[in-house]
């Protein structure tokens, strides 16, 4: 891109600063996203759990924002959308205005979205991530505008594994225990009550929490404000399991709490309703969505919660 064309004042609006080393055991992803994504903006790259098939939780938005973060200077803008369904994919995208256009005066959000749309298409070279695109209408809804614009990079985040021949699709999957356990160990490290069993305990948690990373940050964050060694977790963790996922402080969350969801809509955490596909059906039908699907469902605590129980679940957490 030329030096020229840039705006003097990058434009960026994402939801969250990077986890800097923190972030763990996505080098290899994160190089292919990158080999994906081709020197000529315009093309479309959708990050999806295609292995896990819906699984929530498994970490999509933060790889696509610490992409972001890594390669800032590779953009002249850097953008995150909500995309969760048809209607917020335009409003959210119409709500960028205030930071691409802010001298437009408009309050009609179609006005506004036009308004976006001719900035991307005026300005080459930005990045945008489209979060949660998890249904059939809210990813057409995303073709159909992109089909309007070039030269920019998107990122679709998606519980969906069937995508159109315009997006390239590319797998991510759960972190390894080794790379999960020393997240642990690292984000309570002078935070939690030392143990001599610190690192089995770890990657026992780990492995507990099916190594997702939204459950491993919820874990660290409990762990931290209560100043509780890695055993005395997992006893609360199988003793009392909805307290602890009903647990929120941002104060020591390094992952925000999800969009408010539409009115009358109540929202679970991710990556405790991640396994829907194990909660419909026989119960027969259920193990077998869970041994097939879900690495989490290989969880002992969270496979029997999860296989067992009705096709429906009501977790307090807002994610």
């Amino acid at each position: 891109m030329e030096e020229g064309t840039r705006p003097k004042t990058k434009p960026i609006v994402l939801p969250y600063p990077s986890i800097g080393p923190l972030f763990k055991g996505r080098d290899e992803f994160m190089s292919r996203l990158r080999q994906s994504l081709p020197g000529a903006r315009g093309a479309r790259t959708a990050i999806f759990s295609q292995a896990l098939y819906g699984l929530g939780g498994i970490g999509k938005s933060r790889v696509a924002v610490e992409y972001a973060w890594a390669h800032a200077d590779d953009y002249n803008a850097l953008l995150f959308v909500v995309a969760e369904t048809p209607e917020a994919l335009r409003r959210n995208l119409a709500a960028l205005a205030g930071t691409l256009v802010p001298q437009l005066d408009a309050t009609d959000d179609a006005v506004k979205l036009a308004a976006v749309l001719d900035w991307l298409r005026a300005n080459p070279g930005w990045f945008l991530i489209l979060d949660n695109v998890d249904s059939k209408e809210a990813l057409a809804e995303a073709e159909r505008l992109l089909s309007e614009l070039v030269g920019g990079h998107v990122v679709v985040t998606s519980r969906l594994a069937d995508f159109s021949g315009h997006f390239q699709p590319l797998e991510l999957d759960v972190l390894t225990i080794e790379d999960a356990a020393a997240f642990l160990l690292e984000r309570t490290k002078d935070r939690r009550r030392v143990a001599p069993d610190d690192d089995s305990k770890a990657r026992a948690v780990a492995e507990e929490l099916g190594r997702l990373a939204l459950a491993l940050e919820q874990a660290a964050a409990y762990i931290a404000k209560r100043r509780l060694t890695f055993s005395r977790y997992l006893e609360q963790w199988r003793s009392n399991r909805d307290e602890v996922l009903a647990w929120f402080d941002p104060t020591v969350t390094d992952y925000p709490r999800a969009p408010l969801p539409s009115p009358g809509k109540p929202r679970s955490p991710s990556w405790a309703t991640a396994a829907d596909g194990c909660l419909s059906g026989s119960p027969g039908s259920r193990r077998k969505k869970c041994r097939s699907r879900s690495l989490m469902c290989r969880s002992p605590a969270l496979k029997t919660r999860i296989c067992a129980t009705p096709a429906t679940i009501s977790l307090r957490i807002r994610w």
